[in-house]
């Protein structure tokens, strides 16, 4: 495997420069992200040392992603998505900066707008950066180039909590972390700058307002069943998924007693298991299909929280969670894979929007019963129902994503194109959709018909229409 991914580093997406640059634009930017975040989080609990004022840090964080995610994508749909992703990091520097300046006030609710503005901000970037992508790698490398992103997401978080410990730790400095984090966002600002694929070649002529963009993309994901199913099979997977995130740390201390210290090293399983899922998608991308890596991820996914929910030794923790990182890597990629192999890059903008609302609905609908259900089950029964539902997800992604046909058989969705201007028969419409047809057939006057070769008839006007002569061979 370790051949196989060394190769792909060398000759896979990474040898194309707008790739390469959207790659570590994406790693310098998520490092600065988690700097910045596990700051916060210290810089709150050394203020107050209350956990409610952690969980509303939380919930202004994940917010934005709810209220902001289909106007996002509607923006990303009608403007350069490369100019979007430029201002966005220009925004959020500018944003970090302010909280170098804020980090001392008297009251936390300045930095909760900083850090909501921060993250609406990010919320623009997301969708743009998922649409540049999808414009500069070609299909059969995409597999592999969003596990090389996962691969650098989760390098990047881990080190850039890691580096946040360590300075405000050593130093007791929060805004030195912050100026940091601005200088990554500087990096990402000059390295997405140098990225030469033009995105407006992908971008329809727009002559409708941002409302009826909105609507008509609505309407686009209603009338394929095949978003619908990924939306679906998506809310079912965060229902189950997002609630372990806030019954891992109560399982840990309270159910298996590990100590608070050792948290951090049961927590390396999780991040070997999603550098091994995304080195071997990486490594065999072009062989798998995403549409059965979905299903499959799910059902692994069930297995691990069920795991979870029944453990009694805190050593098999740490096996566990090596099989939830796994999963979670492995959806991660095979997602973001098939939305950009079947989704129009018109639309891509507003699908994923529609996509990250509904992760951050059933994300807090997720974390919230958890909370409440976990005082009066129990952690692990609460995650054995966790289980439940991501079994269901599995189930409803191999009924309604698993294709029967072969891959690439099925039509790529698109958005329908406008209707026609002027008054043009149904005829004119037919014969300018199929241009195969005779020339005399797609005249511009629908009253003239051929019979045979060289005899010409024209339908007396006020005739029937319905008892109009045949055409003949």
């Amino acid at each position: 495997m370790y051949e196989n991914l060394v190769s792909t580093l060398r000759g896979g997406p990474l040898r194309q420069p707008a790739f390469r640059r959207l790659w570590l634009a994406q790693l310098i930017s998520t490092f600065g992200d988690a700097l910045t975040s596990f700051s916060l989080i210290l810089l709150i609990n050394q203020r107050t040392g209350s956990a409610a004022a952690i969980a509303t840090l939380a919930v202004f964080v994940a917010l934005p992603d709810l209220a902001f995610g289909m106007l996002a994508g509607v923006l990303v749909d009608r403007h350069d998505r490369r100019r979007i992703m430029l201002a966005s990091d220009l925004l959020r520097a500018l944003l970090v900066l302010g909280l170098v300046v804020l980090q001392a006030a008297s009251s936390l609710w300045p930095l909760y707008a900083l850090a909501f503005a921060q993250a609406g901000v990010g919320a623009f970037f997301a969708p743009a950066r998922g649409a540049l992508v999808q414009r500069v790698v070609a299909e059969p490398e995409r597999m592999s180039a969003n596990a090389m992103s996962e691969s650098a997401v989760t390098l990047a978080e881990i080190s850039g909590t890691a580096v946040a410990g360590l300075l405000v730790g050593l130093t007791g400095a929060f805004g030195l972390a912050f100026a940091i984090d601005a200088a990554t966002f500087a990096i990402s600002f000059g390295l997405v700058l140098g990225v030469r694929a033009s995105s407006r070649d992908d971008i329809s002529a727009v002559t409708s307002g941002v409302w009826a963009s909105f609507i008509d993309g609505l309407q686009t994901i209603r009338r394929n069943p095949e978003i619908a199913a990924l939306l679906a099979v998506m809310a079912a997977m965060f229902l189950g998924g997002a609630a372990v995130q806030v019954l891992m740390v109560p399982l840990a201390i309270d159910v298996l007693r590990i100590p608070p210290q050792w948290t951090g090293f049961f927590s390396a399983g999780m991040v070997a298991g999603m550098l091994l899922g995304s080195g071997g998608i990486a490594s065999f991308g072009g062989r798998l299909r995403a549409d059965r890596l979905i299903a499959g991820g799910l059902f692994l996914f069930a297995l691990v929280i069920l795991g979870l929910g029944l453990i009694t030794n805190a050593w098999l923790l740490l096996l566990v969670l090596c099989g939830f990182g796994a999963a979670q890597v492995i959806l991660q990629v095979s997602f973001a894979t098939l939305v950009q192999n079947r989704i129009a890059n018109e639309l891509m903008g507003r699908v994923g929007g529609m996509f990250g609302t509904i992760a951050a609905a059933a994300s807090l609908t997720s974390m919230a019963a958890a909370g409440v259900l976990a005082d009066t089950l129990g952690v692990q029964s609460v995650l054995r129902i966790a289980a439940a539902l991501m079994a269901i997800a599995g189930v409803l992604a191999v009924l309604l994503i698993v294709e029967r046909k072969q891959p690439g058989s099925l039509p790529r969705i698109e958005q329908r194109p406008p209707p026609r201007s002027g008054h043009q028969s149904r005829r004119q419409q037919l014969g300018r959709t199929l241009p195969g047809l005779p020339r005399h057939f797609r005249s511009a006057n629908p009253g003239r018909w051929w019979r045979g070769r060289e005899q010409r008839c024209r339908a007396p006007r006020g005739a029937n229409t319905s008892q109009r002569p045949r055409l003949r061979g």
